[in-house]
């Protein structure tokens, strides 16, 4: 007898505790800890619509459930989805902190408005320095990026990605697939953390891009000071040159003499300029070494070789 009771004595402190903990979550400071986090990356006041609801078992978390992410002077949200789900660490609330250890974005679609230049679409320095080391996921998302002074439009469909920065003063990661002009993509990045880059501290970066059409690898050193600037390890590869072309935006015609190019060497970068030292480039079983340059801030690229 004394076993059940103490039985239910148990239970019943674990469900009080339980029910405590649900309602010591200031969902509300939870609400605005992110519209806050999203407005100094956005650059303007952000408002998150949608009802939240907190459990607590097997992690303190909590969920908004068919939210919208509207920004000031859009009467379209910039984003909406199935859940949005927030994991909160639990000692720093014991502390009347929030802070946030996880965002999990369900089935997503982001609608972001910037420039499509390759140059615009480096993180600036004040966007990276708004970020806290934490995690995001995303599952089954759709991101549309549109250029408000051109009109022009891209979408990644069906992505699936992950955030992973565990240290202010360390490392991160982004590994991401999904689907970009019918082709199904794989990226992955490594290197230096939000903070440092935003310091302009240079450091490691690697990461690779795989797709049918083409493949990109790169390793080395980066830094982002008034632009991106890399120097490292380069390597690309492309079944067929055209192809790879044309799913970038090219114009150069397919063919037998465009087929099993290679391109690797020691890439040196800065802003829209690009050179490729001690270049091994292949070409339909042909070879040749030299230097390769690259210009992409013209209204098509510029690139110039010198091989023997």
């Amino acid at each position: 007898m004394k076993k059940l009771l103490f039985g239910l004595a148990f239970c019943g402190g674990f469900a009080l505790s339980l029910v405590a903990a649900r309602q010591m979550v200031p969902t509300e400071l939870v609400r605005a800890e992110l519209a806050s986090s999203l407005a100094k990356m956005i650059g303007g006041p952000v408002e998150i619509l949608g009802t939240p609801d907190v459990s607590v078992i097997p992690t303190l978390k909590v969920r908004f459930e068919a939210p919208r992410v509207m920004l000031a002077g859009r009467a379209e949200p910039i984003a909406e989805m199935k859940t949005l789900v927030v994991r909160l660490d639990i000692l720093p609330l014991l502390a009347g902190r929030i802070s946030i250890a996880e965002i999990g974005l369900r089935t997503p679609v982001l609608r972001l408005e910037r420039s499509l230049s390759g140059e615009a679409l480096v993180p600036n320095r004040a966007a990276l320095a708004a970020l806290e080391p934490g995690r995001v996921t995303i599952d089954d998302g759709q991101v549309q990026v549109t250029d408000p002074a051109t009109g022009r439009s891209e979408t990644f469909d069906g992505l699936s990605a992950a955030f992973v920065w565990p240290r202010l003063r360390g490392g991160a990661s982004v590994e991401a697939n999904f689907r970009w002009r019918g082709e199904a993509v794989a990226l992955v990045l490594q290197g230096q953390g939000p903070r440092a880059l935003a310091e302009g501290e240079s450091g490691q970066m690697a990461g690779s891009l795989s797709s049918r059409a083409l493949r990109v690898a790169f390793d080395g050193n980066g830094v982002i000071a008034d632009t991106l600037q890399l120097d490292g390890v380069l390597e690309v590869a492309a079944a067929d040159l055209g192809r790879a072309a044309a799913w970038l935006g090219g114009s150069i015609a397919s063919g037998p003499l465009l087929r099993d190019f290679a391109l690797s060497g020691r890439l040196r970068s800065l802003g829209y300029a690009a050179t490729v030292a001690d270049a091994r480039l292949k070409l339909d079983g042909n070879a040749a070494d030299g230097v390769v340059s690259v210009r992409l801030d013209a209204p098509r690229p510029q690139v110039r070789a010198t091989l023997a």
